[in-house]
């Protein structure tokens, strides 16, 4: 069972609809090219399969989080897949498309492909050709390899998607390894909620001032990667290569109180990946790590930064005499950036385990915590399933946020308007000189529009200081806008 804790919390790294039309706009180069290199007769599909199923997920919060009158929320996703095969399985086809509706925000609303791709096979090599689904990684938790398909929040926090990525792609299978070269087409951006909704950072993104800088070491709009794999006995490993646009855009606030938004930059970068795994009586050793150069965090240099997650798994077969087998794990999770707004577990531990309990319903419970070893803050997920019959599924999860957000020692908005300038400058020492410029400046045009003492220079301050108190002055307490947002949901699926 893959989790992906970044998604799982992730409407704070989320999918943005703005870069849809990157994506979209290269999807015509992608149908191109697979009718250049797909024979003519191979197009004339319609003996394939069909499988489907609807999703339904129903989401309470027991707690109110003091900016939404949001308690319960429901999510439809239909996702469908089709498949064929020909010339005696050398050549196939997939198709997988994807609806998926939010109650409350419609940003989170996706008509999606998340597959749609031909693929060639011969003795010792084959072409991926279309929209794809590329994983890279070992580790359960968390992987800091996974860079070429973009996160797509599904509504649940275990078994997290990712976006559909155009792509060609040439494998070949030799004594030496495995070796993978890709050229990727477009790019999706993440999406962030409103900022009504719940597990959403309460302030709106501006759409419009999403960055993507340019780089003269790219051809815009086409990244490429390329990875060897390769085993020896019982260890197997892997190196990967990333050049192009981040899926990790670094965030921050737009320093403007008369229209307080977040911007969001996507950076180009180069990354250099590796992937070990081992097995040894019946344990598992996994370890991956990425180094990534290029990525910048609110306009200042990263240089390289690293990221990596190292666990170990065993299993426990007919526990206590029963049918019942336990998978469990350990893994700890590291990333450099620790003032970075979309890097939440920079010194955790994540601890899980499934119960399968191997019956006709194929019934499990998964539960895992992730926990951060310096800051005393952790999430807690418990998930539940079970078939009802052959078309219907069930499954209870349950998430407990363990954190608890951090308040300023003094609250500038209790001073006067003579006092202001002197306190934040003293207060927001984090800011660079033009960042404070630009907040002062912006303060100077809402006092003078509303007044020192109106209401909408008090609204202006609190989100403001929300920011400050959510990542920017507290790097350790990112999580802590999520102290109220603890939920417990009902999934039920229908197989077609």
């Amino acid at each position: 069972m893959k989790l992906s804790p970044i998604a799982g919390i992730g409407y704070l790294r989320g999918s943005l609809n703005s870069g849809k039309h990157h994506f979209y706009s290269l999807i015509i180069t992608i149908i191109a090219v697979g009718f250049v290199f797909v024979p003519a007769g191979a197009w004339a599909v319609g003996d394939g399969e069909w499988i489907s199923e609807l999703v339904w997920d129903f989401s309470y919060f027991p707690e109110d989080n003091g900016r939404s009158d949001i308690s319960n929320n429901s999510v439809l996703t239909y996702k469908a897949e089709y498949y064929e095969a020909w010339n005696d399985g050398a050549d196939s086809f997939v198709f997988v498309p994807m609806l998926h509706f939010d109650q409350s925000d419609p940003t989170l609303d996706v008509i999606e492909i998340a597959e749609a791709s031909w693929i060639h096979v011969e003795d010792t090599w084959e072409v991926r050709t279309g929209i794809r689904q590329v994983s890279w990684g070992v580790v359960e938790s968390f992987q800091p390899v996974n860079i070429i398909n973009q996160t797509n929040f599904t509504g649940s926090f275990v078994n997290q998607s990712t976006l559909g990525q155009p792509m060609i792609n040439f494998s070949t299978v030799q004594d030496w390894g495995i070796l993978d070269l890709y050229i990727l087409f477009g790019f999706e951006e993440q999406v962030f909620p409103g900022p009504d909704s719940r597990l959403a950072i309460p302030i709106e993104l501006d759409e419009d001032e999403t960055v993507f800088p340019r780089d003269d070491r790219q051809i815009q709009g086409l990244d490429y990667a390329i990875r060897w794999q390769h085993s020896w006995d019982a260890f197997e490993w892997a190196l990967s290569y990333f050049n192009g646009r981040s899926r990790d855009p670094d965030v921050d606030y737009n320093y403007d109180l008369t229209d307080s938004k977040i911007v969001a930059t996507y950076h180009l970068v180069q990354q250099v990946g590796l992937e070990l795994l081992y097995i040894w009586n019946g344990w598992t050793f996994k370890f991956e790590a990425a180094a990534v150069d290029g990525q910048k965090e609110r306009g200042r240099e990263f240089g390289v930064y690293t990221t990596a997650a190292a666990g170990v798994e065993n299993s426990f077969n007919a526990l206590f005499g029963s049918n019942i087998d336990l998978i469990w794990f350990v893994e700890y999770l590291y990333d450099q950036r620790e003032d970075s707004l979309t890097a939440f577990f920079e010194h955790d531990v994540f601890a899980g385990g499934v119960f399968n309990f191997n019956d006709a319903k194929d019934t499990n419970i998964f539960t895992g915590a992730f926990w951060d070893v310096r800051d005393d803050e952790g999430i807690l997920v418990a998930q539940a399933s079970r078939r009802l019959n052959e078309s219907w599924k069930l499954s209870l999860t349950g998430a407990y946020f363990a954190v608890e957000r951090k308040r300023p020692k003094e609250d500038i908005r209790q001073t006067n308007q003579a006092e202001f300038v002197d306190d934040i400058t003293s207060e927001f020492t984090f800011l660079d000189e033009s960042n404070l410029e630009k907040l002062l400046e912006s303060f100077s045009a809402l006092v003078i529009q509303n007044g020192f003492d109106s209401q909408r220079v008090n609204d202006a301050l609190d989100e403001l200081f929300l920011i400050s108190e959510l990542a920017i002055s507290e790097p350790d307490n990112k999580l802590g806008l999520l102290e109220n947002e603890s939920t417990i949901a009902i999934q039920l699926i229908h197989y077609f």
